[in-house]
């Protein structure tokens, strides 16, 4: 056979394997626009802001307004100060920051300008969102960075005024030391003049002398002081987790890692689900399973529990694995840790079913088992946290499972929140899970 021919064959093989098609050509498509969709904030130069946060001004001054201003002249970091043309106040945007809508929130205090403009203490609240403690990070260092840079021009206005009215006061007291003295001794002169002559001089006008001051000594006062400022600027920040538990201690990376990958994987179990299904119907186990007394829909249940049972299992594996292993809070609600659980592998169970009742072959379903997990995953923030995308992409995430899932985790076991704070998470998810069943009951065959 030449060369030319075999080259053929198996071209001709590769463009039949409708599943490899799939995963070499429309996943990676897929993927390239959901991602770059996803992190066009990050890095769109004119796009301006990326992170928006939240900004209470309390003081409602020129400064305080200025401040603000300057926060947004960070590249990254959008203040917002008002939602629909509402100024916010700071008991709603605590709900904004405890229900992860936003990552942080900055109060800035009443007096604000009074203190700074003095080079007095003041202290900035900082509010976060537990859930998205690395982000939070990075956007303190950098208002603080603002704090430094916005404070010092005050440091150095007051600086230069106090030299300036120290050297003054030396100046003044010099010239009058020596117009004293020197007036002293004239006046000996002239009156030994008038004894002699009988002349009555008087004192002439003296210039002003030059005095040598202690530049040196200034200028070390000027870099003692800027350096103090530096390491203790008068703007300050005193961060403060916000949630809806009892506790307020900063995540780790464990902690912020086990539920998106917990809810990413439980996923995985849509390939098996729907994999097996076709098996068993393409080898006629379905029909010599009906030919006895089974209706198609106990077929249906027998077929579903059995993955249901195993992403079950899955899932509390990888939750435990984060307990014991790297000591990762499980949160304060054990019920909503099963519910959220229970409502969620109820959707990806469904979802392998509603899969199988779509192809015909076991490479369909690893082509488009992979394609519709992978998708979702991204699009539901298990890749890229929620917040960094775009609002449309925000949006978009909404119909999928896996936004509704995480955000119930990380309310449970980061931001230490309980059932009923996630009970709209399970409704949805449980929701979500009975239409894709419906579906495939009516969609599927089994012979």
């Amino acid at each position: 056979m030449k060369l030319s021919a075999i080259i053929k064959k198996d071209v001709k093989i590769l463009f039949k394997d409708k599943a490899a098609l799939v995963v070499l050509f429309l996943l990676p498509l897929m993927f390239i626009t959901v991602m770059s969709f996803a992190l066009m904030p990050v890095f769109n130069a004119d796009g301006g802001n990326v992170v928006k946060v939240l900004v209470v001004d309390q003081d409602k001054t020129t400064q305080s307004k200025q401040f603000i201003k300057d926060i947004n002249k960070v590249e990254g970091i959008k203040a917002v100060t008002e939602i629909d043309k509402k100024t916010l106040d700071l008991k709603e945007s605590k709900q904004y920051i405890t229900n992860g809508k936003y990552p942080l929130l900055i109060e800035i205090p009443k007096g604000f300008e009074t203190n700074v403009v003095k080079n007095e203490k003041v202290t900035l609240n900082v509010f976060e969102d537990p859930a998205q403690a690395n982000t939070n990070s990075v956007i303190t260092k950098a208002v603080e960075g603002v704090s430094r840079e916005f404070s010092i021009q005050f440091l150095v206005s007051i600086m230069v005024d106090n030299q300036v009215k120290n050297i003054q006061t030396m100046v003044d007291e010099e010239i009058d030391t020596i117009q004293t003295d020197l007036n002293s001794e004239i006046q000996t002169e002239l009156d030994k003049i008038k004894e002699q002559s009988g002349i009555d001089i008087a004192i002439p006008a003296v210039a002003n002398e030059e005095e040598n001051l202690d530049y040196d000594g200034i200028k070390d006062d000027l870099v003692t002081e800027a350096g103090n400022a530096l390491n203790e600027p008068a703007i300050q920040t005193k961060s403060e987790t916000v949630s809806g538990g009892n506790e307020s201690k900063k995540p780790d990376s464990f902690q912020q890692s086990v539920p998106g990958y917990t809810v990413m994987f439980a996923f995985f179990i849509v390939l098996f689900a729907s994999r097996s299904f076709i098996t068993e119907r393409n080898e006629g186990t379905f029909k010599r399973i009906l030919a006895a007394p089974v209706s198609k829909g106990s077929l249906f249940v027998g077929k579903m529990i059995p993955n249901f049972i195993i992403g079950l299992v899955q899932v509390f594996s990888m939750l435990l694995f984060g307990r014991f292993v790297f000591g990762v809070s499980l949160g304060d609600s054990l019920l909503g840790l099963i519910l959220i659980s229970v409502a969620m592998v109820f959707v990806s169970s469904s979802l392998g079913m509603f899969v199988a009742s779509f192809v015909k072959t076991e490479a369909q379903v690893v082509g488009l088992s992979m394609m519709i997990v992978l998708t979702l995953a991204a699009l539901g923030g298990t890749m890229v946290p929620l917040f960094i995308m775009p609002e449309f992409m925000q949006k978009i995430a909404l119909i999928t499972p896996h936004a509704w899932a995480l955000t119930g985790y990380q309310d449970l076991l980061v931001r230490g929140q309980g059932l009923a704070d996630i009970s709209l998470n399970i409704i949805v998810l449980l929701c979500i899970g009975l239409v894709l069943t419906t579906l495939s009951i009516f969609r599927m065959k089994f012979d």
